[in-house]
């Protein structure tokens, strides 16, 4: 738990397979535990470059992406950074 009340960690991504389950923990259990620590779950499109608020794990995909601090500052700093073109489309 040392890492997660670290407060210079602002980013996780987690993937959350049921895997957890192994060890006597589900899936919701880690979720929530990671949000007790100031975290909130989101999608991001790397396309538009946009974030979307979740209130569960990401059900597409087994990562789910937490942010922890003002979603400002992300947005801030995902404007500011370099495109890059990935097989002609540019993110």
């Amino acid at each position: 738990m040392k890492t997660l009340n670290n407060k210079t960690l602002k980013v996780l991504i987690i993937e959350l397979n049921n895997s957890g389950t192994d060890f006597g923990s589900s899936d919701k259990d880690i979720y929530n535990l990671i949000c007790s620590y100031g975290f909130n779950s989101f999608n991001y499109n790397p396309f538009n470059r946009t974030f979307t608020k979740t209130t569960d794990k990401t059900k597409t995909r087994n990562n789910t992406l937490f942010l922890r601090g003002d979603i400002n500052d992300f947005i801030i700093r995902i404007d500011k950074s370099e495109k890059y073109q990935i097989n002609g489309v540019t993110i």
